[in-house]
């Protein structure tokens, strides 16, 4: 799912890596952040950044440690559920870099403890363990309803030797336990960091894509960040939680990795100026084949369009310029309703900060010119009308899950099967902020006659808390013990999660979160693989550090609680 950065910040030409200063040692770079760390009224310095439309001074030059998430804006994991994957910005130039951390889904369950109700729950795992119901010297008072062992030095500890966070601590960060450190966690059984690789500051988005069985060429999985810092699209091949990049002795990524231009098409034939991307990338999707990808810019109103090649990685293919309206969040359709025609197939839906719409934009290869690689052009607008004036809205997201599963159970070949797998329904969900709310939207295949039709009727808007700022389609395991769908709404400014369930209609509860929750992921929710871990992990931008998160209302005291916090939480330093 996608991501849109609650922040403002600085323009594309201000200082990137190569304008940041020479390199330091990690104790340099702690003490920097030590210096440097003053408190949260950071954050209205750093909203007047761009308003000022001047760049921020480059930062202190050191190297970004491997043991901090800093500023993490993107979550999402791979597709066998064995690593997180965290894209830090880099927010404030602290460093010369922004990151990308590849940590073990699995040290990560570990430390975040097992929910419980009963003894017997925690004995089929552990032998020597109960469930922690009763107030203990350990617990201080309050039963954590998680599993505990029952000898050795961490006797009765929910927290399992992390220690319990400090009063003043808990009331910007909840959770119980102490920070997880990432390198050296508590339980003295290794790093969570599997890998770490170095790319521009100020990343805003990421999408994982995972290469296709027909294909033979390539890494495994790919993931792509939109970079405001170079204004660029950049890319790091997965295998098995290793980040590869073309990275040196210094782990910073390539430029081989990378996209920002292509010099083989013409933009302008008046000028000879050849195809660039906009400034300000913003929000990232992928069509569901992976073969195109979309990014909005809202500075430039535009939205740029690149092709993908698992052998050679993505290539800037066309730009959409918007007269009115500056785009920020995008999603891709699962494909045309009434055509079986390749070109036809790959459409995106589109919402504006300062328009009341949705908008369709669908990529169209092209053969006609050498070199050219296709057009993205606008076949349709909805207007969200159910909201006055409906205007600033963060977040889409298109729930296909009814037509992908039925497409799956379609025998190749079976036409018929593939058409009536396009006419099931779709929801359509958008986060607006005026006035703070979730609109909810169909699609009816029944009434679609062509491509350019693929637009929702907005039909129903739920009230949510200060600052929608993005929208992720996920699952809790529900106290029957199957797997439900939800939709996740993440309010950066209130602080909240709202957890709506589709079928009912209605909101399932609200996870009080820190401070900017930005980036979410899910565990594995599959139930055919047998082993389902039913947690979330939030990646809060204000304080740079990640919650784990119980979605598991098998288990009502702990459903909804951070389960564990992974990195120290710091709030932002002031500007230099």
């Amino acid at each position: 799912m996608k991501l849109t950065t609650d922040r403002s910040v600085p323009p594309a030409g201000c200082p990137t890596d190569s304008a940041l200063g020479s390199t330091g040692s990690r104790a340099e770079s702690r003490s920097a952040r030590a210096r440097s760390r003053i408190g949260f009224r950071a954050a209205i310095v750093s909203a007047s950044w761009l308003s000022l439309g001047a760049c921020v001074p480059p930062g202190d030059g050191v190297v970004p440690p491997t043991d901090v998430l800093y500023f993490p804006v993107a979550l999402t994991t791979d597709s066998q559920k064995a690593h997180l994957f965290v894209v830090g910005s880099d927010f404030d130039l602290q460093y010369n870099h922004g990151t990308i951390h590849s940590l073990s889904l699995a040290r990560l369950r570990e430390l975040a403890g097992k929910p419980c109700k009963a003894d017997s729950e925690c004995q089929a795992l552990e032998a020597e363990s109960k469930c922690d119901t009763e107030p203990t010297k350990q617990n201080e008072g309050r039963p954590s309803y998680l599993c505990v062992s029952t000898t050795g030095p961490h006797a009765l500890d929910p927290c399992r030797g992390l220690g319990l966070k400090t009063v003043s601590l808990r009331a910007s960060s909840p959770g119980l336990c102490a920070p997880v450190d990432l390198e050296n966690p508590a339980d003295g059984k290794g790093s969570l960091v599997r890998d770490v690789v170095q790319i521009p500051a100020f990343a805003t988005d990421a999408v994982m894509l995972t290469r296709p069985s027909d294909v033979d060429e390539g890494p495994s999985e790919r993931l792509f960040v939109p970079s405001r810092g170079d204004s660029a699209l950049h890319w790091v091949d997965v295998e098995d939680g290793k980040l590869r990049c073309g990275q040196g002795r210094r782990n910073i990524c390539s430029d081989d990795y990378r996209t920002y231009e292509n010099p083989d098409v013409i933009a302008d034939y008046e000028t000879g100026e050849t195809l660039k991307a906009p400034v300000d990338p913003f929000s990232i999707t992928a069509s569901k084949d992976g073969s195109v990808l979309a990014v909005t810019h809202q500075t430039d109103r535009a939205v740029s369009a690149y092709v993908h090649d698992w052998a050679e990685g993505a290539r800037l293919a066309a730009v959409y310029r918007s007269t009115l309206g500056s785009p920020v969040s995008i999603d891709a359709l699962p494909g045309a309703f009434a055509s079986d025609d390749p070109e036809s197939r790959t459409g995106f839906l589109m919402t504006f900060r300062d328009l009341a719409e949705v908008r369709l934009l669908r990529f169209f290869p092209s053969q006609d010119r050498e070199g050219d690689p296709g057009a993205l052009l606008e076949v349709g607008r909805a207007p969200l009308r159910l909201n006055s004036p409906g205007l600033h809205s963060r977040g889409i997201v298109v729930d296909s899950s009814a037509f992908e599963e039925k497409a799956r159970s379609c025998a190749e070949g079976d036409v018929d099967c593939l058409l009536e797998a396009r006419l099931l329904p779709r929801a359509v969900y958008v986060a607006n902020r005026s006035p703070n709310s979730v609109v909810v939207g169909r699609m009816d295949p029944q009434a679609l006659t062509d491509s350019s039709s693929e637009l929702p009727t907005l039909v129903e808007s739920f009230p949510v808390g200060e600052g929608p700022a993005q929208l992720f389609l996920g699952h809790v395991m529900a106290p029957s013990g199957k797997v439900e769908p939800r939709l996740f709404v993440v309010c950066f400014d209130a602080a909240v999660i709202y957890v709506f369930d589709p079928v009912r209609g209605k909101f399932d509860t609200q996870i009080n979160t820190g401070r900017g929750p930005q980036g979410l992921a899910f565990d594995n929710f599959d139930e055919a693989s047998g082993e389902v871990h039913p947690l979330l992990y939030v990646g809060h931008f204000t304080d740079s550090y990640v919650a784990v998160i119980s979605l598991d209302q098998r288990y009502p005291t702990t459903y909804g609680a951070t389960l564990a916090t992974v990195g120290f939480p710091e709030p932002p330093r002031a500007a230099k």
